[in-house]
């Protein structure tokens, strides 16, 4: 992430954003983006062409709502910590985004101004389909 928002309304993202595999078989027809913060409150996933700047198509996330454990929690054997998850199944076979394109991501809240407007984000890549040679390693 490398930028840190002092801003106090901006949730921080505690975990992820990561990737996992989505729906299909060898996970080509999705990909599932996930993070999670401390604090309840409706986010956006922007999407753009890889390069192109143009974070127009975005989606709203609500988080669900999750109690944790700490285990030794101070004085105390442990102590309950609620913290918000949230996900979005990115479509790859969607009109979107199968061109034949990579896609990045950015994960974003309204009220909160870093340099890109972003939280975090990160690059999608779809999982190599079974017995492909790939040419260069894949960063996924």
């Amino acid at each position: 992430m490398g930028i840190i928002n002092t801003n106090a309304q901006c949730p921080e993202i505690v975990r992820g954003p990561y990737l996992q595999p989505g729906s299909g078989a060898q996970a080509t027809e999705s990909i599932v983006v996930r993070w999670r913060t401390e604090s309840n409150t409706s986010m956006k996933i922007c999407f753009s062409e890889i390069g192109q700047n143009d974070f127009g198509n975005c989606e709203t996330i609500y988080p669900s709502i999750q109690e944790i454990v700490i285990p030794y929690s101070g004085y105390s054997e442990y102590s309950l910590e609620t913290v918000y998850n949230y996900q979005y199944e990115v479509p790859l076979n969607s009109s979107l985004f199968n061109d034949g394109n990579t896609y990045e991501y950015r994960i974003e809240k309204n009220a909160c101004t870093l340099t890109d407007n972003s939280l975090a984000s990160g690059v999608l890549h779809q999982y190599p389909t079974k017995g492909t040679v790939l040419d260069e390693s894949l960063d996924i």
